[in-house]
């Protein structure tokens, strides 16, 4: 392999869930950090308001563009540390967030940006 690495993508203000809509999702443009070569996603944080109660977020992927998704897992905002671990290989890849809510309807849920740890492979 050639490097570790982590980076950040920044989600844009429209990602503010506001209250009273049942759910929502974000997809973002393919992800290849700057390289064709495969990547190993070791680690994916989402960053954002931690919910007060649980709070499940479901990451999909897509590693050929945008044609088909499959479920990486499940993050809870409500946990200290709404992260994903082994999210598997890839060249390029979107992502989509599905079931952002608010659990309580007086309040925003915001996210702010999603953290990744990868390792950038030599091929």
């Amino acid at each position: 392999y050639v490097g570790h690495s982590q980076t950040k993508i920044i989600i844009n203000q429209s990602s503010v869930i506001t209250p009273g809509f049942a759910t929502a999702h974000i997809q973002t443009q393919l992800i290849d950090f700057g390289t064709t070569n495969n990547k190993r996603m070791n680690r994916m944080r989402l960053i954002g308001d931690k919910a007060p109660a649980a709070s499940n977020i479901t990451v999909l992927a897509s590693d050929i563009d945008y044609q088909t998704f499959s479920t990486l897992g499940t993050v809870n905002m409500a946990n200290a540390t709404p992260e994903l671990h082994r999210c598997g290989m890839f060249r390029r890849r979107a992502l989509r967030l599905t079931g952002l809510n608010v659990a309580d309807t007086s309040r925003e849920q915001r996210l702010e940006a999603i953290e990744f740890e990868y390792e950038a492979c030599a091929t």
